[in-house]
């Protein structure tokens, strides 16, 4: 996932895209817009090297030209870039529908065959949207640019279009695609609990009156939605991070998080809640007196143990988390 100082890597960025003197300095405004234009694949992201790099984002510049910075080999095992590449090639078809010649482009540089750039940029964490604006007619823009923020919007195509378009004025005819699969299998499984409830429906209608019942759905839900459940809902994270090929299960910041991040505090939160309701509940209807107290202590001792361990997690995320209990 992005590092917090990836976005002062867009300076570095500039400067490359804007930099003296160099072996592409002599390709033209107009021949690069012609290549562009001849390029097979100018619909879909087109596959950049370094030098191509060099040459697309050399000053000036009348288009806008999207740069996503990413990584295919297996052992950097980038789960993100695989995510968001998908993404990004059912933006690019949709835009190849309305393509207008010498206004926008997408591309995208793999480091297996942009390693100069990644090392000029001295980037260690993709993947990366670079966006390079005009510098020249009525939609310049004078030593701006942007870079996607991955941690903000997601890796969702949705916010990244309307990225698009506020940044552009293009418009790119965007819907998401119809998953038929997931759609046939909604559709069997309304059609069985329809079906299911017009023969069980006493029998339904009773499970539904048990107040334990209730009880223990109440308690999931709370304990799923203070995990965070809706978080990775909208914003879709990957469910584990990797750097430099080692999983990592913890997003450093209260502003991210991994998916595993949700199931390792709904557990906490279970067993912190489950421990406190067995005092206040169960405990007391114990009739022998040593079994009473030797089960208080251990469930005492369970709930501020794995509040320590809840306490200490969010240590971890953020090292000036105030708070801590045993540890």
């Amino acid at each position: 996932m992005l590092a917090p100082w990836t976005w002062l890597l867009g300076a570095l960025a500039l400067l490359l895209a804007a930099g003296g003197p160099s072996p592409v300095a002599a390709v033209t405004l107009a021949k690069r817009v012609e290549k562009l234009n001849s390029l097979p694949d100018r619909h879909l992201p087109i596959p950049l090297t370094s030098d191509s790099f060099a040459v697309f984002t050399e000053r000036p510049r009348n288009y806008t030209l999207f740069v996503l910075l990413t990584t295919s080999l297996p052992e950097h095992g980038c789960k993100p870039c695989e995510q968001f590449g998908v993404q990004y090639r059912h933006v690019t078809k949709a835009w190849s529908r309305v393509f207008e010649p010498g206004k926008l482009y997408f591309s995208e540089l793999d480091f297996k065959v942009g390693q100069e750039v990644f090392a000029k940029l001295g980037i260690q964490s993709v993947p990366l949207m670079f966006r390079f604006p005009p510098t020249e007619g009525p939609l310049a823009i004078q030593g701006q640019y942007d870079i996607y923020d991955f941690n903000r919007h997601g890796m969702e195509a949705q916010p990244f279009v309307e990225f698009v378009e506020a940044k552009t004025g293009v418009k790119i005819p965007y819907s998401k695609p119809v998953d038929y699969t997931n759609a046939i299998i909604s559709g069997v499984l309304l059609a069985s609990a329809i079906i299911a409830g017009y023969l069980f429906w006493d029998q339904i209608t009773r499970v539904f009156h048990i107040p334990h019942l209730w009880l223990s759905g109440s308690w999931l839900m709370i304990v799923v939605m203070c995990g965070g459940y809706m978080w990775n809902t909208i914003r879709n994270p990957p469910f584990v991070g990797q750097h430099n090929g080692q999983a990592h299960l913890i997003s450093g910041g209260f502003q991210y998080q991994f998916g595993v991040e949700t199931f390792i505090v709904a557990g906490l939160y279970s067993v912190v809640s489950l421990s406190l309701l067995l005092l206040v509940a169960y405990v007391p209807t114990i009739k022998n007196v040593e079994e009473q107290r030797r089960i208080t202590w251990v469930t005492v001792l369970v709930f501020v143990v794995t509040y320590s361990f809840t306490l200490n997690f969010f240590k971890v995320k953020i090292g000036n988390y105030p708070f801590r209990l045993l540890f």
